[in-house]
């Protein structure tokens, strides 16, 4: 008698959010994660709020993981030229990201904000900092944290595993990128090298796997393949007028 082997039940949660759909949020889902956070209830700790809201903004205009954003030490943010250095991360790389305004921004106020908490100013001391024992916020209890956001924002379900999740903004700001790329007239085809640095990956195939195509991606590629056709069609009408 062949005995059945018991399902691996880590194997198929793998599985299952491999075949999940990427969730792509809106600019309005976004602002509302954002207010959401900044009302985020946190009485005996003050600080939370804006701690919660910067890490959305550093989720969703650096596609970092979050992993990443909670592995930032203070000596890593450099405001004055526009960089936050990503030691060591997944595949052990380690990088340096030119960051918008809006997050130097956002970083700028949190830092005047947990200097006036008292939260220590030594480089190495975590940049999302916290007064327990621990002194930073951990990767779970950070994700269960943002996850009562999105909850608390409507965005997602009050219970189960539906819904978007955070590391979806990862996702969301590949798809923005490519979308500025194509409204800005670039191929966004020669630009993947560098978004795969950006990102952090070892090459471009898992920089694919963040490639969602929205309805506006779509037609933007879709106008753009028709105005290269029309001009290769009247290139060749020309060459065959000249032939006859």
């Amino acid at each position: 008698m062949i005995s059945v082997p018991k399902p691996d039940l880590r194997l198929r949660q793998q599985l299952e959010q491999q075949r999940r759909r990427p969730h792509i949020y809106t600019e309005q889902e976004v602002q509302l994660l954002l207010e959401t956070a900044r009302r985020f209830p946190s009485p005996y700790a003050p600080l939370r709020p804006l701690s919660l809201y910067t890490m959305l903004v550093l989720a969703y205009c650096t596609g970092l993981r979050l992993g990443e954003i909670v592995g930032l030490n203070l000596g890593d943010v450099h405001l004055n030229v526009g960089e936050i250095d990503i030691r060591e991360a997944k595949f052990f790389k380690s990088r340096t990201l030119p960051v918008p305004n809006s997050v130097v921004v956002a970083l700028r106020e949190y830092l005047h904000a947990r200097r006036l908490a008292g939260g220590p100013q030594q480089a190495e001391s975590g940049l999302f900092w916290h007064q327990q024992r621990a002194g930073r916020y951990s990767y779970m209890m950070t994700e269960k944290l943002l996850v009562r956001v999105l909850r608390l924002s409507g965005v997602k379900p009050d219970r189960g595993r539906l819904g978007p999740r955070i590391h979806d903004l990862r996702h969301t700001f590949v798809a923005n990128r490519m979308l500025a790329w194509y409204r800005e007239g670039v191929n966004p085809q020669a630009r993947l090298p560098y978004l795969a640095t950006y990102l952090g990956h070892r090459d471009i195939n898992s920089t694919l796997v963040y490639l969602t195509i929205t309805n506006e991606l779509l037609q933007l590629a879709g106008a753009r393949f028709r105005a290269f056709g029309a001009q290769s069609l009247h290139v060749d009408e020309g060459v065959d007028n000249e032939t006859d």
